[in-house]
């Protein structure tokens, strides 16, 4: 749950779709965003209990080598938000506790209405993208490079 531009967004990593809370207006929307190049929703269900560890971790495998949806963040500069998207890719032989061995990211960039106006494929990275925001009219996204804070800078014209 965010709030930006007088209104509340809550959303959730498993849909892309957003309930946006107008304060100004007192009104709330369902808003449903069509992805191109992604699916919409994570369609894995869980079984109501696990109780083998290694069961568990083949779950979460599973479960996050899905669609994942990271929070809106405006940037006041150009007049969007900016949300990222992933996916987790795991090796299928290994034991214990996953990480993933490649990680494909999407940029999608959405009007001050929440409608999707482009969808940016970024390249892959070796772990889920952590915290992002917008300055300056540029995406930041923080990357930790040999235990270093650093900064992959987007510009989108």
């Amino acid at each position: 749950m965010r709030y930006i531009n007088d209104k509340i967004v809550l959303g959730s990593n498993i849909s892309s779709s957003l309930y946006v809370l107008d304060l100004s207006q007192n009104k709330l929307e369902y808003i449903t965003i069509d992805h191109q190049l992604t699916n919409l929703e994570r369609t894995y269900k869980l079984p109501k209990e696990v109780s083998d560890p290694e069961e568990s971790f083949s779950l979460y495998k599973k479960t996050e080598s899905e669609i994942s949806f990271g929070e809106p963040v405006w940037d006041a500069t150009n007049g969007h938000y900016f949300r990222l998207s992933h996916v987790n890719h795991f090796e299928t032989s290994t034991t214990g506790y996953p990480s993933p061995t490649k990680v494909d990211t999407y940029l999608n960039i959405l009007d001050k209405n929440f409608k999707l106006q482009a969808e940016i494929p970024l390249p892959s990275r070796k772990s889920t993208p952590g915290f992002y925001f917008a300055k300056d009219g540029k995406f930041w996204i923080f990357e930790n490079m040999d235990d270093e804070m650093g900064f992959v800078r987007i510009k989108v014209d």
